[in-house]
């Protein structure tokens, strides 16, 4: 197969993972919207990741190298398969727009706790949980940390009173120990 130079712009839908601005997120899920206002008016941040859905993406070429042939195919088969070879260039595509939002997650952070926990809005799930609150029994807490454990106490318990349920690698048991530790914890006078 020989090089050939291709010109022109191809529109590309696809379905996947790719960053999707969170004004298409409450787009596609507006009821995220109230969420992300309660959260902030707690006085947390949020971010969104892990985000999938159908997009369209934008590649325009110009006088790009490009390979088009036939694959190699077993010698038992008649079907051919082709496939397509290009070097779109330095420029990266451009997703020119979100068809779909299928998941994504919200990390949740407080003043004292980066990314305190992380939700996936679409199963509903508790996903990450900061492991400082997460194997606090086996932590010698200074105070900066003690502020760190009780915000992120404080998310997990509002996560689950928003109805989240935590995944297979939390279980419920050892949550309801750790913030019984965390509660006994905060209760103890500052020694």
């Amino acid at each position: 197969m020989k090089a050939s130079l291709a010109s022109g712009t191809i529109l590309l839908k696809a379905r996947g993972e790719v960053g999707i601005p969170n004004a298409d997120i409450v787009k596609f899920h507006p009821e995220s919207a109230l969420l992300f206002k309660e959260i902030s008016e707690r006085g947390w941040t949020w971010s969104t990741s892990h985000t999938k859905g159908a997009y369209v993406m934008e590649m325009k070429l110009s006088d790009a190298p490009c390979v088009v042939g036939v694959l190699d195919t077993e010698s038992c088969t008649s079907q051919k398969k082709f496939s397509a070879v290009l070097d779109i260039g330095p420029e990266e595509p451009k997703v020119t727009s979100i068809e779909a939002v299928d998941s994504f997650r919200i990390n949740i952070a407080t003043p004292n706790c980066w990314r305190a926990v992380s939700l996936d809005y679409t199963t509903r799930q508790i996903v990450e949980i900061r492991s400082i609150l997460w194997n606090v029994e086996n932590v010698q807490l200074s105070a900066a940390q003690l502020k760190e454990v009780l915000q992120a106490r404080d998310v997990l318990e509002w996560a689950l009173s928003k109805g989240f349920k935590l995944s297979d690698e939390y279980p419920l048991e050892k949550c309801n120990a750790v913030i019984a530790l965390v509660n006994d914890l905060s209760a103890r006078p500052e020694q």
